[in-house]
């Protein structure tokens, strides 16, 4: 049996305020409350679900809100940044709506040739916000947020490591990404690894022997 992989379904982080979460997803990133359930690793909390209209796999971005969660620290080991996809020329808007917003604009950068905003949520997450020319995914709107500057959905998750170990190869030979490119800056080294034709398609690993180890908490990424 052949197992085929699309992209990302979800990536799922943790918070500590159900209703601040929902309340900055939904009316100020602009994305859709698909639904609301338990977290089956604690049925006392929600688990939130945003995405696009249909909740179309690859749009969506969940949330664990622990109330009692100790601050996570994000770092190797981990998923570290959720990147999403958002038309060209959008960046303008975003960088302004998210510092109206209690959100740390950390860096303008450009990586593997994408033009991108780097933010800290007030969680603490980590969110890369990436112009994209070709996702003709259909987005949801709201009156403040239109088609020509919404997310679109998920680009991709950044993963850190301290080394390479066997990751490229697990994701190579085992669930058909290829690599295709490598950045040296100072002295991280990042790859790309990106799954043809798919429109949540990219995985980028960054390595730094350096990096302190990261701990699972608020402003963490639980799962991809």
């Amino acid at each position: 049996m052949t197992t085929i992989i699309n992209g990302l379904h979800h990536v799922t982080a943790i918070s500590n305020d159900a209703a601040a979460t929902g309340q900055f997803f939904s009316a100020v990133l602009g994305l859709r409350l698909v639904k609301k359930t338990v977290d089956h690793h604690d049925i006392a909390g929600y688990h939130l679900c945003f995405g696009n209209h249909a909740g179309d796999a690859g749009t969506l971005l969940t949330v664990f809100p622990r109330e009692n969660s100790r601050t996570g620290r994000i770092g190797a080991g981990q998923a570290t940044i959720i990147q999403l996809s958002v038309p060209q020329g959008a960046l303008r808007f975003w960088r302004s709506r998210l510092r109206q917003n209690n959100c740390n604009h950390i860096v303008d950068e450009t990586l593997f040739g994408d033009d991108r905003a780097l933010f800290q949520f007030p969680s603490g997450l980590l969110v890369a916000f990436v112009e994209c020319d070709t996702d003709d995914r259909t987005p949801w709107t709201t009156n403040d947020i239109n088609s020509d500057v919404a997310i679109r959905g998920l680009y991709g998750i950044t993963l850190a490591q301290q080394s390479t170990a066997h990751l490229p190869l697990l994701l190579t030979q085992t669930l058909g990404y290829v690599e295709s490119n490598v950045e040296q800056i100072t002295t991280t080294t990042q790859h790309r690894f990106v799954l043809p034709n798919a429109d949540a398609g990219v995985i980028d690993i960054q390595i730094d022997p350096n990096m302190i180890r990261g701990r699972e908490g608020t402003g963490t990424i639980h799962h991809i």
